[in-house]
């Protein structure tokens, strides 16, 4: 199997352009030791928000445990680990926040994927229904999905390299 690996530097979730913002979420993954977030075994494990992260209490959630854990470089990075396709998943379900259809929303983050194909954009709980592009490092395509298939929709006529970090936003426009 081949490894893939996305290195997350820094996350945001932000709504209100037009009015004042709210920061649903960030988290910069200060604070962690080195080595696994979450204690080793199979199923879904959760690790806690950065220091000085947004929600304070906020805890990641993630499906893969053990030699797949997410693990921390005690620095300001994750790595997440997957062997194949759609294979894990690193979520903020667990944080309590609920996004209406009233504000404009967007997720920023600096990313580092290497020989890596994943999802980043919204979705209800279920995944039933994502919105936001896939990253496809392969061949450096950033296309849409929107669809629960998960199959790359619209090419954006962006692109971005494999193993070199690059900042991505996504926006959900109210309505």
């Amino acid at each position: 199997m081949n490894r893939v690996s996305c290195l997350l530097t820094a996350f945001a979730l932000l709504a209100g352009f037009a009015a004042a913002q709210t920061l649903y979420v960030e988290d910069n993954f200060v604070g962690h030791s080195a080595g696994d977030l979450f204690a080793a075994g199979d199923g879904v494990g959760q690790f806690p928000v950065g220091a000085g992260g947004t929600p304070e209490f906020g805890a990641w959630q993630s499906n893969q445990t053990g030699p797949t854990a997410p693990t921390s470089d005690g620095s300001t990075n994750i790595t997440l680990v997957a062997f194949g396709a759609w294979d894990q998943y690193t979520d903020s379900r667990m944080m309590s926040q609920l996004l209406d259809n009233e504000s404009d929303v967007a997720m920023l983050a600096l990313i580092t994927l290497n020989d890596a194909d994943i999802f980043f954009g919204f979705s209800d709980v279920s995944m039933a229904n994502p919105n936001g592009v896939r990253l496809t490092s392969s061949s450096g395509a950033i296309t849409i999905v929107d669809s629960a298939s998960g199959a790359p929709g619209t090419d954006t006529g962006l692109t971005f390299s494999n193993n070199v970090k690059f900042g991505i936003m996504v926006t959900r426009v109210s309505g």
